[in-house]
């Protein structure tokens, strides 16, 4: 028989490593976070690189050849076409020395769509593509006098994910040039069998997020055009971040074009904090829940260390960070734009974490900002603009 001292301490060790393994145990299934060496890759199924570029997939056809000469015919000048590899359409239209059509004292936004009109062989477009362009971004340059426009695709209703028109014209009236990937014809393959939350569920997965359970808070508006246009909104889900993501994942549908066919898909964004705080934008098939795209909206110009001071991960110097705050309008944005290391992750044991929006927190000193010490940032170092409907607002954190 043990001595009855020998007997509590046994039972009290016993008690700390069960603590001890229930804690870790909770830790994991709280989070199921993936090691940090293991960071998720960028997806794109159409290719390595994305939307390709050239000819090399895809000719233009003899009836685009054919316009594409009249429209040089006209110009009397050489016309330079550069073109979207999957659909062999101009994703840049433009001559070095001359305009692209005459004088107009119409609108600029007539003006831009009879251009479109006029040329559609040259982009294979047909009477419901032309139809279905909404122009979702407008603005005008005073200092050269051009009104750039932006047309968004939509496919029954839903927008093209990066199917766009871009069409300048100068004060005169004249197109300057057509930009933009654009995708005639295109015929949608699936139908919506999934849910937003099953969306997100199975994105989370597969960046290593296995017990993540989204919970809705309701409904976002997002808005959908920009620039001096009238502000248009849709309603989207949102759900909770649930201590795995950072923010809130607010889903939109939209068409993700994979050439002549196109699938119905859910875009959202996770926002990690395991992942130094990459922001993934996820487009997941509505149908198969396969994983379409994901990309980092992250933007870091160097490696750790390369910041404004040893241990620190930049992304935007001040002074650039400065210019592109000065940019915004009230309402024409959406997201978060950072000079370092988003907040959520800064400063020396949680300094540099603001206890509520509006609020500027206590930051660490110089001293302490150090490789050794963790990530951490002065006041002027850190900053988050948050952008919402009729608002713009900068936020220390």
């Amino acid at each position: 028989m043990l001595p009855r001292r020998s007997v509590r301490v046994s039972v009290l060790c016993l008690f700390i490593v069960s603590l001890l393994v229930l804690a870790n145990t909770s830790f994991k299934s709280s989070a199921q976070i993936a090691s940090k060496t293991a960071r998720p890759g960028e997806i794109d199924v159409r290719g390595k690189d994305g939307l390709p570029r050239g000819t090399a997939l895809r000719s233009p056809t003899p009836v685009q050849l054919k316009a594409l000469a009249s429209l040089q015919g006209e110009v009397g000048v050489p016309v330079q076409a550069r073109y979207n590899g999957l659909t062999a359409t101009p994703y840049h239209l433009l001559s070095h020395t001359a305009y692209l059509s005459k004088p107009s004292s119409a609108s600029p936004e007539s003006i831009a769509r009879g251009f479109l009109a006029h040329w559609r062989e040259i982009f294979r477009f047909n009477d419901n593509d032309l139809n279905n362009l909404k122009l979702k971004s407008r603005a005008y340059a005073p200092d050269t006098g051009t009104t750039i426009m932006l047309f968004g695709q939509q496919v029954n209703g839903l927008p093209v994910d990066h199917g766009d028109v871009l069409v300048n014209v100068n004060r005169a009236g004249q197109i300057i040039n057509v930009g933009g990937f654009s995708y005639p014809q295109m015929t949608v393959t699936n139908t919506a069998v999934l849910t937003p939350a099953q969306a997100i569920v199975t994105a989370a997965a597969d960046m290593g997020f296995t017990a993540f359970t989204p919970q809705q808070l309701g409904t976002s508006q997002v808005i959908t055009t920009f620039g001096n246009l009238a502000p248009e909104y849709v309603d989207a889900p949102r759900f909770s971040g649930g201590g795995v993501f950072s923010d809130d994942i607010v889903v939109t549908r939209t068409v993700f074009p994979m050439g002549d066919q196109a699938r119905v898909a859910y875009k959202f964004t996770l926002v990690t904090p395991q992942y130094e705080g990459i922001m993934w934008e996820n487009i997941v098939d509505a149908q198969t829940g396969s994983i379409l795209r994901r990309a980092s909206l992250t933007s870091s110009y160097g490696p750790r260390g390369g910041g404004q001071g040893a241990g620190r991960l930049g992304t935007f110097r001040p002074d650039v960070q400065g210019k592109v705050e000065a940019f915004n309008q009230a309402g024409s944005a959406s997201g978060k734009v950072f000079d370092a290391m988003p907040a959520v992750l800064s400063g020396r044991l949680g300094f540099g974490r603001s206890p509520s929006p509006g609020t500027s927190p206590t930051y660490a000193a110089e001293s302490a900002t150090s490789a050794n010490a963790g990530r951490g940032h002065q006041q002027h170092e850190l900053a988050r603009v948050s952008f919402g409907p009729g608002e713009a607002r900068k936020q220390f954190l």
